[in-house]
């Protein structure tokens, strides 16, 4: 089925969304400096001025900040100052995203940060890869205040990751890896290039470049012959639900292995309440969507397994 065509009015709460995120954006970024925890914005409006021109439309609804790992419990400290608090509190579902940590501000409409330590597909330890991405840094412009953001190379490599992170059927990443394949040359892709390299990130970088009718021509002229794995394949045809628990479990050994699986199967009830309507209704709800659940789960083992089967092909 074809995505709607956007309306006056969803184009409105895009732009009122947008909006939202960067006024979090410029808010974060100045507590945090006044802490003296320096932040990089990764993605919204550090890609929109990459590869857009200021009249066209490139909507977002969160920000999203990269910290030096180290200082990552202090900024949470100091964002909690601000309202945003861990969008969960369950250690099993939060560790499904080891890159970032979603946190949320309820207090009138819902405004998202996600603080990052990684980003997706990089190897690297976050000691090194923020070494990297903090080097060589540029600023651009939110409401009148400078906002660090990384160099144009290394977003570029980012934009690679991020639409094989998100795969084929995601329209916005997509968008964004079209746009910055017609828009960079190949000295810039190079830079790119390196810079996954050192991210050990060779795996999405090439999956999401493949997103682009041009990918294998840039990767073919920059010097990058790679076999992406299974995992980075699966992504960019449209992750399965259940692939990232896949992942998380992979990345497990036994004991914490364990623990991942009875955490999925039997969360805490504020995670069945927020995955589950029936949940919220009283003690009975919550006991029929913790019998249903292990079913469910099983059920989305059967679109995982046909995808790992398409990658292995």
């Amino acid at each position: 089925m074809p995505p709607a065509t956007p309306t006056p009015r969803t184009l409105r709460a895009a732009a009122a969304g947008s909006l939202a995120a960067d006024a979090a954006t410029v808010e974060a970024v100045e507590a945090l400096g006044g802490e003296s925890i320096r932040a990089l914005l990764l993605k919204g409006p550090a890609l929109a001025t990459l590869l857009y021109e200021p009249a066209e439309e490139r909507y977002w609804d969160d920000a999203d900040l990269l910290v030096d790992p180290r200082l990552l419990d202090r900024a949470i400290e100091v964002l909690g100052r601000l309202g945003f608090r861990p969008q969960l509190s369950d250690p099993v579902a939060r560790g499904a995203v080891p890159h970032a940590i979603p946190l949320v501000r309820r207090d009138g409409a819902p405004v998202s940060i996600d603080l990052h330590r990684s980003f997706a597909g990089v190897g690297v330890e976050p000691a090194a890869f923020w070494a990297s991405v903090s080097t060589g840094t540029e600023e651009i412009e939110l409401f009148g205040r400078p906002i660090p953001v990384p160099a144009a190379p290394a977003r570029l490599a980012l934009v690679a990751l991020h639409a094989a992170s998100h795969g084929r059927p995601a329209q916005r990443s997509t968008r964004d890896l079209h746009r910055a394949v017609a828009r960079f040359g190949l000295d810039d892709w190079s830079a790119a290039a390196r810079l996954a390299e050192d991210w050990s990130a060779l795996d999405y970088f090439v999956v999401g470049l493949r997103l682009d009718p041009a990918g294998d021509e840039v990767l073919a002229a920059v010097g990058i012959d790679h076999r992406p794995g299974t995992a980075a394949l699966m992504r960019g045809e449209g992750m399965p639900r259940a692939q990232r628990s896949l992942e998380q479990l992979g990345r497990a050994d036994g004991a914490a292995r364990a623990r991942i699986v009875i955490g999925k199967a039997f969360p805490p009830p504020e995670v069945m309440r927020s995955w589950k309507p029936l949940a919220r209704r009283g003690p009975g709800g919550l006991a029929l969507a913790y019998a249903w659940r292990p079913l469910w789960l099983a059920a989305e083992l059967v679109p995982a397994l046909r995808s790992w089967l398409r990658a292995r092909r």
